[in-house]
C-alpha cells in the first residue's frame, strides 16, 4: 500500500508523488503546469487518488490502535497479525506482556485455525483447534505455550481418536489411541518423554495384536505376539531394544520354530 501526495508550486504547478510506508519516495510524476488542467481533468486525473490517501490515514489511524507496546516494551492491548496477502492471522489482547482473554488464530482461507481461552493472568489456556474445514481436530491445556495435561484428538471426521498426556510440553502419563467405534488401538506409558511401562496393541474386535513392557524407552522383557484369532505368533524377550534368547515361533497356534537370539542377532533356528 502506498501514500500519494500532490503539491502545487505556487499555483502553477503539480506534483504527484508516492511514498511508501517507510517514507521513501518510490515514484513521481512531471510537473503539470495547472493553468493546463480543467476541473474534470483533475478530477478524473487525481480525485481518485486523494481518496485513496483519506483511505490509507484511516487506516493507518487504526493501525495504531492496536500492536502497542509500553515503555518497558510490554505488549499492551489488541495485537493482530496478518499473512503477505493481508489475511488476518491471529488476534489477541496482552496486558505486561501476558496473553489474557481470547486468542483466535487464522488460516489463509479465513476459518478459525484455533481458539485459546486464557485463564486470568496465568498466560495459561484452553485450546481448541480446527482443520481447514472447521472441524474439530485437538483439544487441550498450554502450560505457557507447552501442552500440558490430557490432549483429546480427533480425526478429519470430527471423531475422537486419541488421548495423550502431557507435563509442560513432555509427554508423560498414558498415551492411548482408539478405532472409530470407540475400542482401544494402543495403549502406552511415558515418563519423562519415554516410553515406560506396559505396551498393549490391539485389533479392532479388541484381541490383543501385541503385549510388551517398555523401560527407559527400550523394549524390555517378555513380549508376544498374537494373530487376528488371539493366537500367538512369536513369544520372546527382549533386552534394551534388542531381542534376546530364545524365540518361538507360531503357526495358527501351533509351535513350529525356535529362534535363538544375542543382541538381536539371529544365532540358531531350529524347525519343530
Amino acid at each position: 500500500m502506498f501514500l500519494y501526495f500532490f503539491i502545487l508550486d505556487r499555483g502553477t504547478k503539480v506534483l504527484e508523488i508516492r511514498v511508501n510506508h517507510s517514507g521513501v519516495v518510490v515514484e513521481s510524476t512531471q510537473p503539470i503546469h495547472s493553468t493546463s488542467l480543467n476541473l474534470h481533468v483533475f478530477r478524473n486525473k487525481f480525485m481518485y487518488k486523494i481518496f485513496f490517501v483519506l483511505a490509507a490515514l484511516a487506516s493507518q489511524f487504526a493501525m495504531a490502535q492496536y500492536n502497542n507496546t509500553d515503555a518497558q516494551g510490554r505488549k499492551q492491548g489488541t495485537w493482530k497479525k496478518y499473512y503477505d496477502n493481508e489475511k488476518l492471522r491471529y488476534q489477541g489482547t496482552f496486558k505486561n506482556d501476558i496473553p489474557v482473554g481470547t486468542f483466535t488464530y487464522y488460516y489463509e482461507n479465513g476459518k478459525e485455525m484455533a481458539v485459546n481461552v486464557y485463564r486470568k493472568n496465568t498466560g495459561n489456556s484452553d485450546s481448541k483447534q480446527y482443520n481447514e474445514q472447521g472441524v474439530l481436530i485437538a483439544e487441550g491445556k498450554y502450560n505457557g505455550k507447552e501442552k500440558d495435561s490430557i490432549w483429546r484428538i480427533y480425526n478429519d471426521k470430527g471423531i475422537f481418536i486419541a488421548e495423550e498426556a502431557y507435563a509442560k510440553g513432555i509427554k508423560n502419563g498414558a498415551w492411548v489411541t482408539y478405532f472409530e467405534d470407540g475400542n482401544v488401538a494402543e495403549r502406552i506409558e511415558y515418563i519423562d518423554g519415554k516410553k515406560h511401562g506396559l505396551w498393549v496393541q490391539k485389533y479392532e474386535d479388541g484381541k490383543n495384536h501385541v503385549k510388551g513392557n517398555y523401560e527407559n524407552g527400550k523394549l524390555n522383557g517378555p513380549c508376544t505376539y498374537f494373530d487376528g484369532l488371539g493366537k500367538p505368533q512369536a513369544r520372546g524377550n527382549y533386552k534394551n531394544g534388542l531381542k534376546t534368547g530364545v524365540w518361538l515361533i507360531y503357526e495358527e497356534g501351533k509351535l513350529i520354530l525356535k529362534e535363538e537370539y544375542k543382541q538381536g542377532k539371529l544365532i540358531k533356528s531350529t524347525e519343530i
